[in-house]
């Protein structure tokens, strides 16, 4: 895919509940070339989904990447905006 990703805890508010947390992936760098790039990933994307698939861990997101065919979609977080793009993979 070639990303760097950092994984992070994130503090989730819902009104009328304390707060809980979770694990959300943000990328810290997309190798230029890389199927990320070509799609349109940047820096500071948060990765919400491959192939439909939730990608909140590393060990989620490793094995949406290894089922997820050759082309298929992923949706990131950017400053808050929900993101879709196609994405390519070699294998």
């Amino acid at each position: 895919m070639g990303v760097m990703v950092n994984a992070e805890i994130r503090i989730i508010e819902e009104a009328g509940k304390q707060p809980s947390h979770g694990w959300q992936l943000r990328l810290t760098g997309v190798e230029p070339g890389s199927p990320a790039d070509i799609a349109g990933m940047r820096e500071n994307d948060l990765i919400i989904s491959l192939h439909g698939w939730p990608t909140p861990t590393l060990q989620e997101l490793g094995r949406a990447i290894h089922e997820a065919p050759l082309a298929t979609r992923v949706v990131v977080s950017r400053a808050g905006e929900l993101l879709e793009f196609p994405l390519e993979f070699e294998r």
